[in-house]
């Protein structure tokens, strides 16, 4: 064999281990991964949990960060704020005469009843027996630069007003009626009606008051001469 011959066979050497260190370092497939659940990684500290997007899982109470309609799943059904509805929150170094809040309608399910209702920063509703307080708004309202709503972040606080095993200081409720509210001051036939938490002297006195279907079939309190006379001195 000539020396040219034996050049040749070099490099058709050369390349065929060329070929082979490459094919062993290359992904086996560029589609890797694409069958990977997308979700929303958001940090936290504390109680704080960040919950993702396809979240199933039910949670204790706590605190729990949430984008935009991001569900977090509690005991009896699920919460999620699906609008931003007011920032008027005063912007980083701007001196304003007035805070600002931020407003959001917030989702809620409860034993298979969905309800939506206003929830502003620093203010709480109910759900059943939990308490729901928006206690934090992400990223700050910085002057002149406008927050995407992919951006927000909402910090809820979730906590259970009464004790699932007492019903010691709570109103009586029957005849298919429950008590709910902030302050366990509406008498309704729906179990998981939400009110803002602004209390009110007069809401103490239904705790000694009994919530039951009346005599025009409606839900409500009924009228003792205790709960007329103590209305009366809380007004």
């Amino acid at each position: 064999m000539n020396k040219n011959a034996w050049i040749v066979l070099g490099i058709a050497a050369v390349i065929l281990i060329g070929l082979f260190v490459y094919s062993k370092n290359t992904p086996e497939s560029s589609n890797q991964g694409s069958n990977a659940t997308s979700t929303i990684s958001v940090p936290g500290s504390g109680d704080e949990v960040a919950a993702t997007s396809t979240d199933s899982n039910v949670r204790s109470y706590g605190q729990v960060k949430l984008a935009l309609n991001q569900t977090a799943q509690y005991p009896g059904g699920y919460i999620r704020i699906v609008s931003i509805d007011e920032d008027s929150r005063c912007a980083t170094g701007v001196q304003c005469i007035w805070a600002g809040t931020v407003k959001t309608t917030l989702e809620y399910s409860l034993n298979g009843v969905t309800k939506r209702n206003t929830l502003e920063l620093n203010k709480s509703l109910t759900r059943g027996d939990e308490k729901i307080t928006l206690v934090g708004v992400e990223p700050a309202n910085i002057a002149g630069k406008e927050i995407a709503d992919a951006d927000y972040r909402f910090t809820l606080s979730v906590t259970k007003t009464t004790s699932a095993n007492s019903n010691a200081g709570s109103p009586i409720a029957s005849g298919g009626c429950y008590v709910g509210g902030c302050s366990s001051q509406i008498c309704s036939e729906d179990p998981g009606v939400l009110s803002n938490c602004e209390f009110k002297e007069e809401y103490a006195c239904y705790k000694t008051a009994k919530c039951e279907r009346q005599t025009n079939g409606q839900c409500g309190w009924t009228e003792t001469a205790e709960l007329k006379m103590c209305l009366a001195n809380a007004r």
